[in-house]
């Protein structure tokens, strides 16, 4: 789409509709909405033509609040597109939300704009809402074309909870599905209906002066309101003919509106106006070249000037103009649009990037041939975003038999079932459509008939191997993930996309197969051409590969350096990147392995913030692993264990086995856990299982376990067995150039040394460690094989050739060691600070709240119900003087009332 129209489109939905200061100020009602409170819901119900967008208008402009404004329209009913547009309108107001990703469309977007505007104080001080005693405003306009049940299930859930610096605003035709009832009876609602949005005589006669170009008598005022009963579009309609003929109002019949604004409003203007207004009335909204394109004309700006100047029920909102509802029915009722005039409106929303409005004007013509075409430019988009309802509209669109039918659609109902993560489902539907595309092949015909070509089969047929490869890829069978995608690749195509969505797959075979750098040139290749076409899960793919491929090949600075570059790019794009958890999960692993456990555990706590807005475990498992990993460095073991556990038991709940692609992988840390607790047992339990599997194998994807098992040999004593292990890993990490895992091996083999007393050979397995270690940048990686490592260190500095980097890791060391506050000075520091102490259970459910647990998982750790923990919460709060869980934490760390 050119960013200019796109740019236009969205400040169309975002922008209120343009003001007009001399209309009739309604202070009574302004003063109504005024009286609301923080935390409550405004609801204007009324027909069409009484004036609730222009009076919340009015409002917003008198009063000054700042505001977020939605206009919906039907196809807002897909979540990924209505909450797209809220995050869009809240952002651009300066409300810090994360980035939106597909994941959490399903589920959590309520609660995350609950949590953001809860945590607006402490997170964001400076912002005018942390500020100011008026609660920041979210209008919905238009909700009456909301009917999905499982966003309004979504948006009931937002105000049940609305903080109270929020109150939400909704003007609607009909009373929308919103538990009213419950929410009168605890008055969480300020209503306007019909009775109370209707004109007063005294407004009615200030909305006639407005509107008349000459003066009328009294008399005549008062019969256009008692006819109109003080609707505003009705005092509309007469104006205009009182303004032609000036005839009494009583003579006019407004008990059908569309008949009257036929006869006395339509056939009253210039010819051009009325072909005009009959000709473009079937459009979304109107826009110069739009309407230019539609009409073949070129002066579509005046004509749009001119109606306006006429008050003729066009409103502008940001850069487009809106018919009002009741007169584009009259005009669309008289049916003079032509399948011409529905062909160039689809030229021109094709042609700027409006798919989804071309497929609209697709549909009246049955122009399913174009459907399906129109379909294949922005599907893939809309899934990789999200948006699968939409794609899935689009293909209920079609008529059945033709569903069934085509190769491509049924390849798009598996590409809609593999993005839900339904692996078989999605398999299944593959079958279908080769089994299709072999009837084509085979028929001329139908060929023919479905305008395909041979080329259009081949482009088919690739892309069926493309999804069997990812299918591959997620059940983990890697060896047929790189066969599939070899052969989609060696099949020729006029689309060249699908030669990079058929690497992605090979990247990951290539990886577990030990090529590394091949797999790191082929990742590099995607995401520059990914980054090039603009395309995000390429670009995801490609990190996800690459920079653990990275790690293992030693170039940590070179994976800062990729993850800025991503960073960048997707700033620049005009959509935001859902994938933010993915960047960060990347860039903590990477400070880990460079020392900085600060700044690894500040993205972590980001991290795990994502948790609760995500139903995946694709992407909860991995955020797990990486935290237990990073929390076990920083010496905070139960923490680390209640990850890893976590991570364990979504993987029981959702997947068969292992996934594949979690790094670290959840087994490795199992036993790295058992390790530092010397859960003898359990060691030996684990070697018992996997020894006999392991010791012989010499492939690169057993390597880690091999290095655990190594760790195993030497905490039970088996000296001789780890030496020689770890001997043969160092020769195979060297060969395949694994840096990380060859400076592992040399590590374990210097303890193994110095627990033997072989001095000689332990300074010589440090040596070159440090050599790997200080010239690749892994700080970390010595110091996690433990506290002996530094007394080792010690002895070994005079004979080694490193000597100041051996100072700052052990410098580093210490910097890691845990806290020895006593829990004695916490609480004298709180006495002296609070104007009530916290009991001990209290700053037990402070310690875990900083620790990023929720209310359930805290009412879990300490055995007691989540309303006994609530009752907590609130009385920390009371004596902490604060509001909320971020502002606490802060208040706690500043009176260092957390200990360790």
């Amino acid at each position: 789409m050119d960013n200019a129209f796109r740019s236009m489109l969205i400040k169309t939905k975002i922008s209120p509709p343009a003001h007009f200061h001399d209309l009739v100020e309604r202070q009574r009602l302004i003063d109504r909405l005024n009286k609301a409170k923080g935390g409550q819901l405004i609801l204007l119900t009324a027909p069409t033509g009484y004036s609730k967008t222009t009076l919340v208008s009015q409002w917003l402009v008198t009063t000054q609040r700042t505001f977020a404004w939605l206009t919906l329209d039907h196809k807002d009913n897909d979540p990924g597109r209505f909450w797209r547009y809220v995050f869009s309108t809240l952002s651009n107001q300066g409300i810090a939300l994360p980035e939106l990703t597909p994941d959490l469309i399903t589920e959590h977007c309520p609660s995350t704009i609950i949590n953001a505007f809860d945590d607006l104080t402490a997170s964001q001080p400076n912002h005018p809402i942390s500020t100011s005693e008026t609660p920041f405003t979210l209008i919905f306009d238009d909700f009456q074309c909301l009917s999905n049940t499982v966003l309004l299930d979504q948006l009931n859930e937002l105000l049940d909870f609305l903080p109270t610096n929020l109150n939400v605003v909704i003007t609607s035709q009909i009373f929308p599905e919103l538990k009213l009832s419950r929410r009168r009876s605890k008055h969480q609602i300020i209503e306007l209906d019909q009775s109370a949005l209707a004109f007063t005589e005294e407004e009615s006669q200030a909305y006639l002066s407005h509107l008349l170009e000459h003066p009328i008598t009294p008399h005549t005022q008062k019969d256009v309101h008692r006819k109109t009963e003080g609707w505003p579009a009705g005092i509309q309609l007469l104006s205009i003919v009182l303004d032609q003929d000036h005839q009494s109002p009583h003579l006019l019949d407004l008990s059908t509106p569309i008949s009257f604004f036929d006869e006395e409003v339509l056939a009253t203007l210039p010819e051009e106006l009325q072909a005009f207004l009959l000709h473009t009335a079937f459009l979304p909204w109107l826009h110069p070249s739009l309407c230019n394109a539609v009409l073949g004309i070129t002066h579509s700006d005046q004509l749009i000037e001119q109606l306006t100047e006429k008050n003729l029920f066009l409103v502008k909102y940001g850069e487009t103009w809106r018919f009002h509802d009741l007169f584009k029915e009259a005009l669309n009722s008289h049916d003079q649009v032509t399948d011409a005039h529905r062909q160039r409106a689809i030229d021109w929303f094709e042609t700027n990037g409006f798919i989804s409005r071309a497929i609209d004007q697709c549909v009246p013509l049955k122009d399913w041939q174009r459907v399906t075409r129109l379909m294949n430019i922005e599907a893939r988009e809309k899934l990789t975003n999200g948006e699968q309802m939409t794609v899935d509209g689009w293909l209920r669109i079609l008529p059945s038999d033709m569903q069934q039918d085509r190769p491509r659609l049924i390849l798009l109902r598996a590409a809609i079932f593999l993005t839900n993560s339904h692996t078989e489902e999605a398999a299944e539907y593959l079958e279908k459509a080769k089994r299709q595309l072999e009837v084509y092949r085979n028929s001329p015909e139908k060929q023919a008939a479905a305008e395909l070509t041979e080329s259009d089969l081949e482009d088919t047929s690739k892309e069926i191997t493309i999804m069997e490869s990812f299918v591959a890829m997620f059940r983990g069978d890697f060896k047929s993930a790189h066969s599939l995608s070899e052969a989609a690749l060696a099949t020729p195509s006029a689309a060249g996309h699908l030669d990079l969505y058929a690497q992605m797959p090979m990247c990951h075979a290539l990886i577990h197969q030990g090529k590394l750098v091949e797999a790191m040139h082929l990742s590099e290749a995607i995401i520059r051409q990914g980054m090039q076409d603009g395309l995000a899960f390429p670009v995801l793919i490609g990190i996800s590969n690459l920079v653990p491929t990275y790690m293992l090949l030693g170039k940590l600075d070179k994976s800062i350096q990729l993850l800025d570059q991503v960073e960048h790019w997707h700033a620049q794009q005009s959509a935001p990147s859902p994938y933010a958890p993915w960047i960060d999960g990347m860039r903590a692993l990477i400070y880990r392995e460079q020392g900085k456990l600060p700044e690894a555990l500040t993205l972590i706590q980001t991290l795990l913030d994502y948790i609760p807005e995500t139903t995946d475990p694709f992407q909860i498992i991995p955020i797990y692993a990486i935290a237990a990993h990073v929390y076990r460095s920083n010496h905070r073991f139960e923490k680390g264990e209640h990850f890893l556990q976590q991570g364990l038991l979504v993987q029981q709940q959702h997947l068969p086995e292992e996934w594949p692609f979690s790094f670290p992988r959840l087994s490795s840390l199992i036993l790295v856990s058992a390790l530092i607790q010397q859960d003898t047992e359990k060691l030996m339990v684990w070697l018992e299982d996997n020894e006999s599997a392991l010791k012989d194998r010499t492939d690169f994807l057993s390597e880690s376990e091999r290095l655990l098992l190594a760790k195993l040999y030497l905490a039970v004593g088996r000296h001789e067995d780890c030496q020689q292990l770890c001997e043969a890993i160092k020769e195979q990490a060297g060969a395949g150039h694994r840096v990380q895992n060859k400076a592992k091996a040399l590590a374990t083999l210097t303890t193994c040394a110095a627990a033997q007393k072989d001095f000689v050979t332990c300074i010589q397995h440090l040596q070159a460690a440090l050599l790997l270690c200080e010239q690749h940048g892994f700080t970390q990686l010595l110091l996690d094989e433990g506290p002996h490592m530094t007394p080792i260190m010690k002895m070994a500095q005079p004979y080694c050739s490193h000597p100041e980097y051996i100072d700052e890791l052990i410098a580093l060391h210490a910097q890691q060691q845990p806290s020895s506050q006593v829990e004695g000075n916490a609480e004298f520091q709180q006495n002296q600070t609070l104007v009530e102490p916290l009991s001990k259970r209290e700053s037990q459910i402070l310690a875990l709240i900083a620790e990023g647990f929720k209310n359930q998982e805290i009412a879990d750790q300490l055995f007691v119900s989540i309303t006994t923990v609530k009752t907590h919460v609130h009385n920390i709060y009371g004596k902490m003087e604060v509001r909320n869980r971020t502002a606490a934490v802060a208040k706690a760390r500043e009176l260092n009332l957390l200990a360790g």
